[in-house]
């Protein structure tokens, strides 16, 4: 049984991916990072302690900054801004969302499950730079299917 007041440990934080990702660039020190990407030490600072959830503005620009999922960011944002009540909700769209897109892909074409499920192994490994790569690639790639799909009338 799932205590619903307990955060699923599978959700990130913003801090966290724009940490992993500030430290995967080989910063020790996070004002040296702020310049170099030319945003204020300050709230960069804060943020990356997990003290500050930046406005969806300020995401876009961390992410286009650090080439980082945007809609990632963005999900990740409104969750932690989320009341309590509604988290559970909120976790389990971000991760179905996800997800249900691999679960289509599977079915699609059984060849290629061998390597969705390498896919779903990176989703689980909790490296933020693969699974920011990965959403976008498999919400590519499920949309041309669909659109394909339409075409043939399969």
């Amino acid at each position: 049984m799932s205590d619903k007041n307990v955060e699923p440990k599978t959700i990130s934080s913003v801090a966290n991916v724009l940490l992993k990702e500030v430290q995967r660039r080989g910063y020790s020190d996070s004002k040296a990072c702020a310049k170099d990407i030319g945003v204020s030490y300050e709230l960069f600072r804060k943020v990356l302690a997990g003290a500050h959830i930046p406005r969806d503005e300020q995401l876009l620009v961390y992410a286009n900054k650090l080439a980082l999922n945007v809609s990632r960011l963005v999900r990740l944002a409104h969750y932690e801004r989320a009341p309590k009540e509604a988290k559970q909700y909120l976790a389990d769209l971000l991760l179905e969302h996800s997800l249900a897109e691999i679960e289509q892909l599977k079915k699609i074409n059984k060849e290629a499950s061998a390597y969705i499920d390498k896919i779903v192994d990176i989703f689980n490994s909790g490296d933020e730079q693969l699974i920011s790569g990965l959403e976008a690639s498999v919400s590519t790639f499920y949309a041309i299917h669909k659109r394909s799909a339409a075409m043939t009338g399969s």
